[in-house]
C-alpha cells in the first residue's frame, strides 16, 4: 500500500487472531499491535516518510509493506 505522510491504514481482524509488528522499521514507524486481536479493526497513522514492512508473528509469511511518500 502507498499513502501520503500523515495517512492512516486500518487493519481488520476477523475471527482468527492476528498481530502486526513493524520489524526493523525506520524511525517514525507506528506502534506495533502486540496483543493478538480478533473481531476488531485497528488504525495506525504513518507520520514519517519511508518504507514500513510489517508481519504477523502468529502466522509466518503473512506480511505486507506500507510506502509513505
Amino acid at each position: 500500500m502507498t499513502l501520503a505522510a500523515g495517512g492512516t491504514i486500518t487493519f481488520a481482524f476477523e475471527s482468527v487472531p492476528h498481530n502486526v509488528y513493524f520489524d526493523n522499521a525506520p524511525p517514525g514507524a507506528p506502534a506495533n499491535v502486540t496483543t493478538p486481536s480478533t473481531n476488531t479493526t485497528i488504525t495506525r497513522t504513518f507520520a514519517a516518510k519511508g518504507t514500513f514492512a510489517y508481519n504477523c508473528h502468529l502466522h509466518p509469511g503473512m506480511s505486507g509493506t506500507v510506502i509513505v511518500q
